[in-house]
């Protein structure tokens, strides 16, 4: 959850761009404009901070994760158990597809690089970036299918159709064109974003309603047990129904003679 706002605020410590002319370039940091870049203080930092903190998140935690999830998955394959420990990261996959979180991990640290350093090129190179990136993980997506529900596999598809889309629509805004078509795109990506929001509104309500009626059978298969047990036991209990019930014994029993 956390890693990536770690890995976005490491790479702001070498996010510099030049505040100088061309010929005698100074850099300076673009987040903290007073710290000059490149100078003995900032590449301390660079170097005791920055460089430890993107090997630890962005290389050394993943492959570390990766290597116990697949022991793991194994050990559940092999004994056939129903959870394993760390189950809840592969839960809902395909079998062949467990490291499915780690591809996603994968977008998100090159997400973080673009919307960090490309943007000191030009916002046309970050944009056409963006867009590059989800096309690649959204053809990444429709080949591997990586969920066991359709419907996730649908829902991640769709909210990457819309993130391309938005994308496409920011691109035909920086470069000149026809105002019609610009206007065309931007609507659709509105409309294809809103169309999201609802169908995953809708499937949200429709599964807590089913986990609702499953608790609700539930509690109704406990509450006739418990109210069946305090009839007995007010029946051993209560006096008046014992007695009664010999009233009733005894005619019996001289009808019997």
């Amino acid at each position: 959850m956390c890693q990536p706002s770690i890995i976005k605020a490491t790479f702001i410590l070498f996010r510099c761009e030049n505040f100088s002319s061309d010929e005698s370039p100074v850099y300076f940091l673009l987040d903290e404009t007073g710290v000059q870049c490149w100078t003995k203080f900032h590449i301390l930092w660079s170097v005791v901070v920055g460089l430890p903190n993107l090997i630890l998140w962005t290389i050394l935690l993943p492959l570390f994760l990766f290597k116990v999830i697949s022991k793991d998955f194994n050990k559940k394959k092999d004994s056939n158990r129903p959870e394993g420990e760390y189950s809840f990261i592969y839960t809902g996959l395909k079998r062949e597809r467990f490291y499915w979180e780690f591809v996603i991990m994968i977008r998100k640290v090159l997400f973080i690089i673009i919307l960090v350093f490309f943007n000191m090129i030009s916002s046309e190179t970050q944009v056409l970036a963006i867009f590059g990136l989800l096309y690649v993980f959204l053809s990444i997506q429709y080949k591997f299918w990586p969920f066991e529900d359709r419907i996730l596999n649908f829902l991640e598809m769709f909210s990457l159709v819309c993130l391309t889309t938005a994308a496409y629509s920011g691109t035909s805004l920086l470069f000149e064109g026809n105002a019609w078509l610009n206007d065309i795109l931007i609507f659709s990506a509105l409309l294809l974003n809103l169309s999201f929001l609802l169908i995953l509104s809708f499937y949200f309500i429709k599964n807590y309603k089913e986990i609702a009626k499953k608790n609700i059978k539930d509690i109704q298969n406990i509450i006739p047990f418990s109210k069946n047990k305090q009839n007995d036991s007010k029946n051993i209990t209560d006096p008046k129904s014992q007695s009664n019930s010999l009233k009733l014994q005894k005619p019996l029993s001289s009808q019997s003679k």
